[in-house]
């Protein structure tokens, strides 16, 4: 396996918590495959719009129009540029917002602790002082579906429905009994990551040199990526030289320290559920189908646990559905686009049946 699909895939897999498992040992986030050639990939290129979150700024990007408000939250180290296969055909049936969360993309770094109630706080100063009012529709890959939930259940009056793609509900302790060796790469990660923060500290990541090649998101995939085109290879050199920036790296290891036993287990042990909100979770078939390194008794084991965590959290509503997604990794958003634009299609609808029939109530 060359050295860049390696690190795409363990990457990814620690990195949000169960990842695409496509290959990456980098500190830096999500495997990022080369864009689709239908992508249009100038709007991540620049900034869309920069709004104010309380002396902080974060990058917004808005399309199409009508309600529900689609809301896209990307997974651990990813920024909006996730979405680019998504979002495009969810605007033609109404509005649809990605954005750059602390330190990723465009948008201004952030102190620590960066846990959920951190980026759910966030959330609600943008889409407030971004003037996109009520009710939402929230997507959230990854890591990003557990932060979504948890702004569901902190404003649960505003959230029409949710949708989430892979979601990272993870525990060491759920997963060490059945599956130790993927609790062994996960604390491997997290030191990896600290020795990233700490080289990043000291000083510039050279292009090059190991602790580049280690830590930096994509540093291996920007060659590929310029044989696609030019947008692609403008996009791949931004996230590169983006993630070597040490507030890039604070901020994502913030979000990994507080993920697992904080992030999952503080919103799991918040036993609010959803009354009958639309909910759609995707797991994705092939998750850990890559991971070569572990016994396939355990990855058929966690196989089997991770489709219990998505049955958990589909059940926080009694409209909930957990659908497996039979040719997909972990970034369902560019392994299968259609599997995502259909589920929030799904969601929307029913939660616009029900805003009609309330309105014919009154």
């Amino acid at each position: 396996m060359p050295r860049s699909n390696r690190r795409s895939a363990i990457a990814s897999w620690l990195l949000a918590g169960l990842s695409a498992l496509s290959a990456q040992s980098t500190v830096g986030g999500a495997a990022t495959p080369a864009p689709s050639s239908g992508a249009d990939l100038k709007p991540y290129l620049t900034p869309a719009r920069l709004i104010d979150v309380g002396g902080r700024r974060l990058n917004l990007f808005c399309t199409g129009a009508g309600a529900p408000a689609v809301i896209l939250e990307a997974g651990l180290g990813d920024d909006m540029s996730t979405w680019r296969n998504v979002q495009p055909v969810v605007a033609r049936r109404g509005r649809v917002c990605a954005y750059d969360r602390a330190g990723m993309g465009f948008s201004d770094f952030a102190s620590p602790p960066r846990d959920a109630r951190a980026v759910a706080r966030d959330l609600h100063t943008l889409l407030r002082n971004a003037g996109i009012g009520p009710p939402f529709v929230l997507v959230g890959s990854s890591l990003g579906g557990l932060y979504v939930v948890m702004y569901a259940k902190q404003h649960r009056e505003d959230v029409a429905g949710l949708v989430l793609v892979d979601p990272s509900e993870f525990h060491n302790w759920d997963f060490a009994a059945v599956a130790p060796a993927v609790v062994d790469q996960l604390a491997a990660w997290r030191g990896k990551s600290a020795l990233c923060l700490a080289a990043v500290r000291r000083g510039p990541l050279i292009p090059g040199s190991t602790n580049y090649e280690d830590c930096v998101v994509g540093a291996g995939d920007v060659a590929p990526a310029c044989q696609s085109g030019a947008d692609a290879c403008a996009l791949a050199k931004r996230r590169a030289e983006h993630s070597v920036r040490p507030d890039f790296i604070t901020d994502f290891v913030s979000e990994q320290q507080s993920w697992g036993a904080g992030t999952a287990a503080e919103i799991l042990s918040d036993h609010r559920t959803f009354g009958s909100m639309p909910m759609i979770v995707l797991t994705g078939a092939k998750t850990f189908a890559a991971m070569s390194d572990v016994p396939k008794p355990q990855r058929d084991a966690a196989e089997g646990l991770w489709m219990q965590m998505h049955d958990r959290l589909a059940a926080l509503s009694s409209d909930g559905k957990n659908l497996v997604v039979p040719d997909s990794g972990h970034v369902i958003q560019h392994d299968d686009p259609e599997a995502v634009t259909s589920a929030i299609a799904t969601v929307v609808d029913q939660a616009r049946r029900r805003t009609v029939g309330d309105d014919r109530r009154q």
